[in-house]
């Protein structure tokens, strides 16, 4: 927010010399941010209810830069559940909540989900990812940019997966959905 006005990559072209990443007060207090906010809230939230988790940063090759961070809790077996509150389109074709079969599937679920976003599908039809897991979190208050650095930068932060995404798996991905 810059005063009572919400600011978003979309709705302002300044929005990197305005964002600055929220502790869970903030969060709180606001109720408003970005998935980086809502990836630490969860932290917190996981942490003081002792639920087991991993967080993850999903850096898209794309004209600009595109992110996403995103919570998964190991389910039975290898299956892994999504709680997702922050990307609204996955947040409405999900529920807020989704079991995957594996990290791997969640994981390319969310980045053909990026091809929802106007600004990446009217661009490109395929692009390379990272998908980081990290501890912690950066120093609250981060600009957009100290995020993105501390997510390469941290020795702890581990890249654990690195695909490509292509519009015909977000169809795919979406008919599957919308079939069940």
């Amino acid at each position: 927010r810059v005063g009572d006005k919400l600011i978003t990559p979309d709705t302002d072209p300044e929005w990197e010399s305005h964002y600055r990443f929220l502790s869970y007060d903030e969060f709180v207090e606001t109720k408003t941010g970005i998935c980086w906010d809502y990836t630490n809230y969860a932290r917190h939230v996981f942490l003081k209810n002792h639920i087991p988790f991993k967080q993850y940063f999903m850096m898209c090759e794309v004209p600009g830069y595109m992110t996403h961070t995103f919570v998964l809790c190991d389910y039975e077996d290898d299956q892994v559940v999504l709680v997702e509150s922050a990307f609204k389109e996955i947040d409405d074709m999900i529920g807020g909540i989704k079991v995957f079969d594996n990290f791997r599937e969640a994981t390319r679920f969310i980045a053909s989900m990026m091809f929802s976003l106007d600004s990446i599908s009217s661009k490109v039809s395929s692009f390379k990812y990272d998908v980081i897991e990290f501890h912690g979190h950066p120093q609250y208050h981060s600009t957009g940019k100290e995020y993105v650095e501390w997510m390469y930068e941290r020795d702890e932060n581990e890249v654990v997966y690195q695909s490509t995404a292509t519009i015909e798996e977000y169809h795919k991905f979406k008919e599957e959905m919308s079939a069940g």
